[in-house]
């Protein structure tokens, strides 16, 4: 996939369809939901989202510990605008 502006400053992508993926010597036929004989087949994606940051979190927010450290969340969201290339950063 590519993208770039164009002089009117109208964003424009250009993707390529993913035809396969590779690791070491094995090779699998990418978009798995498109083969044939896929129809009746759903996917469940599985988080074990137990982890040690959820419940230090779940304590803040219930004032357990508040006045031993400060909690804050950064990262990268996704930028809505029409000719946006890259996700926003929030803090």
């Amino acid at each position: 996939m590519s993208a770039a502006w164009t002089s009117e400053g109208i964003l424009e992508i250009n993707a390529k369809p993913v035809e396969s993926h590779t690791s070491g010597s094995k090779e699998i036929p990418s978009n798995f939901f498109a083969q044939p004989g896929t129809e009746n087949i759903s996917a469940v994606v599985f988080t074990n989202s137990g982890t040690h940051t959820k419940f230090t979190r779940m304590g803040y927010q219930q004032g357990i510990g508040i006045e031993n450290f400060d909690i804050t969340r950064y990262g990268f969201s996704y930028y809505p605008h029409p000719d946006a290339k890259d996700p926003t950063y929030f803090i």
